[in-house]
């Protein structure tokens, strides 16, 4: 299993993100690298072509292989590329907002009979920013542990290393699709819900169908 990292250099060596999947699904362009794990029934025998229309004329060339996750992954890179240039830092807002108009271009794609089966769980990040959301199959984070095993030699260690935090700011993010052994505690996404961390690993949620980002441990508005 691939433990891919999600960090910035204004973020201190001790504070980072990561994504660890337990499938394949892996894509990248440029900077950035796309995980989902799902799937789109009827894809290759009837999907494929009117998905591959959302795709922008410049990107669509770089499309080599035929799957559903690089299909999504491209929808997404052309929504992005409507409010920031692919080689340059992405606003988070912007990229939580591409990520909802992909979910919503797919979905609005795939006939309604199988619309509930359309499992559209992905990760994308571009190594300064990074966001997640729950499709159909789970999807789950931490951003504290019940008692830090480094907590006597760590010069990072703060108050939500070990608890949760109530303005947003965290020392450490794993977003995993199942749930891992050890001092973690974990949080299960629910279908619709959006995870995303920025490089001052400042984390918001936000849901499908709701504009606002809120920050982690508040109530949503």
């Amino acid at each position: 299993m691939s433990t891919p990292r999600c960090s910035t250099p204004r973020t201190p060596s001790a504070r980072r993100a990561s994504a660890i999947p337990t499938g394949g699904g892996w894509r990248t362009f440029g900077r950035w690298v796309f995980a989902h794990n799902g799937d789109i029934p009827g894809f290759a025998s009837s999907l494929l072509p009117r998905l591959r229309e959302q795709i922008s004329p410049r990107l669509r060339r770089y499309v080599l292989g035929d799957t559903d996750s690089e299909t999504i992954f491209f929808i997404f890179l052309s929504l992005l590329e409507r409010y920031s240039s692919l080689r340059e830092e992405a606003e988070l807002a912007d990229v939580v907002t591409a990520v909802k108009a992909t979910l919503e271009t797919v979905r609005s794609i795939c006939p309604d009979r199988c619309n509930g089966a359309v499992l559209l769980t992905f990760i994308v990040t571009n190594g300064d920013v990074m966001v997640a959301t729950q499709g159909g199959k789970e999807l789950l984070f931490s951003t504290y542990k019940t008692r830090c095993p480094d907590r006597g030699t760590c010069g990072s260690l703060s108050a939500v290393c070990e608890a949760p935090s109530a303005t947003g700011r965290v020392n450490h993010l794993i977003i995993s699709s199942e749930r891992l052994q050890g001092s973690n505690v974990w949080e299960e996404l629910s279908p619709g819900d959006i995870l995303a961390v920025d490089g001052r690993m400042q984390v918001v949620r936000s849901r499908v169908g709701r504009t606002s980002l809120t920050l982690l441990g508040a109530v949503p508005a």
